[in-house]
């Protein structure tokens, strides 16, 4: 078993793909509680300066992706100004945060997801960001577990998240910068 890992644009036909498969799992997961939030596509914010997307393969068969983007909020409290808000410097800012982590059920446990996160915590130290947010569903314990045991610990929601209680938010400080 071989995995690679691939920098590409979120409109890249493995990508898509991927991302259909993720706002499938995300709709079983959460039917009612956010039937729309898994439309969501990255690809404005996978596109921004200093933002990544990679696509994941097991012996070249596609299996899992995940995003880089820089964290869009100046502030806790702050509601989201799409696709960012203009106050936040996408040059210098030094947080980014993860989104759009998936790997299919075939593909898991074969260290797919920590391959991608490794990768995108590389990517984040290289382009000066000193940490990394996610948000991430009370329905996926997998994904939970494993940013518990990658080093990331709990940090309050923020943003649009902020009275979702549905939802988990994650914080690492990464070494090296």
């Amino acid at each position: 078993m071989f995995i690679s890992l691939t920098h590409h644009p979120p409109t890249h036909p493995d990508a898509l793909a991927l991302l259909a498969d993720l706002t499938n799992d995300l709709a079983r997961r959460y039917p009612v509680s956010h039937p729309g939030a898994a439309n969501y596509i990255p690809e404005r914010e996978a596109l921004l300066v200093r933002a990544a997307f990679i696509v994941a393969r097991i012996d070249g068969r596609p299996c899992g992706c995940g995003a880089l983007v820089p964290f869009k909020f100046t502030e806790p409290n702050q509601k989201t100004v799409e696709p960012w808000d203009a106050r936040v410097d996408l040059q210098t800012t030094t947080i980014a945060e993860l989104k759009r982590m998936w790997v299919a059920d075939w593909a898991r446990g074969k260290g797919v997801a920590k391959a991608i996160a490794n990768e995108l915590e590389t990517f984040a130290k290289v382009n000066g960001y000193s940490q990394i947010r996610l948000v991430t569903g009370i329905g996926q314990p997998e994904a939970i577990a494993l940013y518990r045991r990658i080093g990331y610990v709990s940090f309050p929601k923020y943003g649009n998240y902020l009275m979702d209680n549905d939802l988990v938010c994650f914080e690492k400080q990464l070494d090296g910068n």
